[in-house]
């Protein structure tokens, strides 16, 4: 029997409509009224039997660091590689995108249920290094060189931008993005205007934007 207080896995509206998430049951009923632990929306929804919660350990990685946390997830949950939720940790709050999910066997999945899972595999989504790839100038001499450009994830990155790296003026000429968020398999956007958020990327390519004149003789 459900009472107030208790708490149940059940889809929430607002933030994770496709996915169950904890809600505590604030009245109870046939149509019970419940707050995500998400996001902290209100709403009713059906509840009939509140299901075995469990801590599943999460590990959250940002810029060649880790840290480990733990998820509260109802057993019958399904999580899927490239889902996007908020984990609390004792040093922040992260925005994170699942990278990997590892069961109780070692094994990894693409998709997998929460009460058979071990570990979450994450990766920091609200602030992100983006590797840059700078070729020479066309008609120009050089070579290409590597920085790592620091940027918030929800930044929007366009072919065309000009930006500062490593004190020169650059050009991005493309976009290489993320593997898990390209699923018709479209990974490189190169024509001017294309755009893609900072968290989706995997690589920004540029070239300098205003090259070495070079004396005619």
């Amino acid at each position: 029997m459900i009472e107030s207080g208790d708490q149940v896995g059940v889809t929430c509206p607002a933030c994770s409509p496709n996915h169950e998430t904890i809600h505590e049951v604030l009245s109870p009923g046939g149509q019970a009224t419940v707050r995500c632990g998400e996001c902290g929306h209100v709403h009713t929804s059906t509840a009939e039997d509140s299901p075995t919660v469990r801590a599943v350990r999460t590990i959250v990685s940002q810029d060649g660091e880790s840290v480990s946390a733990t998820m509260d997830l109802p057993d019958e949950a399904i999580l899927e590689v490239g889902d996007r939720f908020v984990v609390d940790t004792e040093e922040a709050v992260y925005s994170v995108e699942l990278t990997d999910i590892e069961d109780q066997s070692g094994g990894r999945h693409e998709r997998h249920r929460a009460g058979e899972i071990e570990t979450l595999w994450t990766r920091d989504i609200g602030n992100v290094s983006v590797n840059v790839t700078v070729n020479p100038a066309r008609g120009g001499g050089g070579s290409s060189w590597s920085a790592r450009q620091q940027l918030p994830g929800d930044e929007t990155v366009s072919v065309g931008d000009e930006f500062r790296i490593d004190g020169t003026v650059v050009r991005v000429t493309g976009l290489l993005l993320r593997e898990t968020t390209t699923p018709d398999g479209v990974r490189t956007l190169d024509t001017v205007g294309d755009e893609s958020m900072a968290m989706d990327l995997e690589r920004i390519y540029a070239r300098p934007a205003h090259p070495v004149r070079r004396d005619p003789w």
